[in-house]
């Protein structure tokens, strides 16, 4: 729909220059004519446009909010494990905490994208984007997943559960 609408809006500008080189009383009504379907062409884009990042958003908030799920499972895996010695059970949770980790990167580059796209036409949007990805780097939080992976069986299960819920309160905010 916004490629068709991308192509008629040169089409209609096209036709309101053919239409004021003409010397007769025609060329004005064809000239309105066409920057009336110029117009439209316009808002019908920008009404798409707003759509397409409503959907993009509201996409983002539900891998935010399975980012967050899942990482909630792994914390109570993660303070079941900690100081363990199982290392099948290690090696499992270790896994497991890369998903929410490659997650999380995914969706600070998209929210960063999407902040870019939305910058021209919706300001508000884009700062709320952009303070979304600003979240994710500022609570450093794929940086303490990586670290839990590595002090999992070193450190206490209070250090690993305080660590676990700092990562669960950082998803939140984002």
């Amino acid at each position: 729909m916004a490629r068709q609408l991308s192509r008629k809006i040169p089409l209609a500008a096209d036709a309101m220059r053919r239409a004021s080189a003409q010397r007769d009383g025609r060329g004005l009504a064809d000239a309105q004519a066409a920057r009336e379907r110029l117009e439209d062409a316009r808002r019908r884009l920008q009404q798409n446009q707003r759509e397409s990042l409503q959907q993009q958003v509201e996409q983002a908030r539900q891998r935010a909010e399975q980012l967050r799920e899942q990482q909630r499972n792994i914390a109570g895996e993660a303070e079941n494990a900690s100081g363990s010695q199982n290392m099948e059970q290690l090696r499992r949770l270790t896994d497991q905490k890369n998903q929410p980790g490659q997650g999380i990167a995914e969706l600070e580059t998209r929210l960063d994208r999407m902040s870019a796209e939305a910058r021209s036409s919706n300001g508000q949007a884009a700062r709320e984007l952009q303070s979304a990805a600003d979240a994710i780097r500022d609570s450093r939080v794929r940086e303490r997943i990586r670290a839990t992976q590595q002090q999992m069986q070193a450190r206490s299960r209070e250090f690993n559960r305080a660590q676990e819920e700092q990562i669960a309160r950082d998803l939140d905010r984002v």
